[in-house]
């Protein structure tokens, strides 16, 4: 093992780092400091070429112009909490007022709502592949709301049908997290 841990700026993607920094950085000359500079100054500044090929991601979908600067899109997608791809999914999902099946959607992306002890067992194995198999999008749309709105729950109790999760190789703790995500997701869309 290492002495010290790699540094999570060296670890994660910078697509998230970069509209942050874009945020909060120094303005010189009217205009934004560029990306590869304002990162080159932290202590473990990542490399020069994934801050670039981080910038050209973000200019692809929009989010900053050819300036670095963040776009009216990019704006609104610095306000959520999420991966800026997942971001603008959810702009755009509120543009087009579809927004509740793509929180789902956009939390599963971000936590998996299967456990993760019996990923490897052939059973589990079967039982995922025919998840996949029935369109995992649409599931996803539909999991975690039932989950949330208690169609699961036995007898009117607050807690989840134990069988239910079982069966599906579902996660109680996952399927919490995501709707935590949803419910900030939702409070912080513009």
């Amino acid at each position: 093992m290492t002495t010290f841990p790699v540094p999570e700026i060296l670890r994660t993607p910078l697509e998230s780092l970069v509209v942050q920094a874009k945020i909060h950085s120094p303005t010189a000359s009217g205009g934004s400091l560029q990306a590869v500079d304002f990162l080159s100054q932290v202590l473990d500044s990542p490399e020069r070429e994934a801050v670039t090929d981080a910038v050209r991601n973000l200019q692809e979908i929009g989010v900053l112009d050819k300036t670095e600067a963040l776009t009216p899109l990019g704006e609104r997608v610095a306000c959520l909490s999420c991966d800026p791809r997942l971001g603008k999914v959810l702009v755009l999902a509120a543009l087009f007022r579809c927004v509740l099946p793509l929180l789902s959607v956009t939390a599963c992306l971000t936590r998996d709502p299967f456990t993760t002890a019996c990923r490897t067992e052939p059973w589990s194995l079967r039982l995922r592949k025919t998840w996949e198999v029935q369109a995992t999008v649409i599931t996803w749309c539909s999991v975690e709301p039932c989950w949330a709105g208690g169609v699961f729950s036995k007898r009117g109790t607050e807690r989840p049908d134990r069988d239910y999760l079982n069966r599906y190789t579902l996660s109680g703790a996952g399927l919490r997290f995501i709707n935590g995500l949803t419910s900030q997701f939702s409070e912080n869309l513009p």
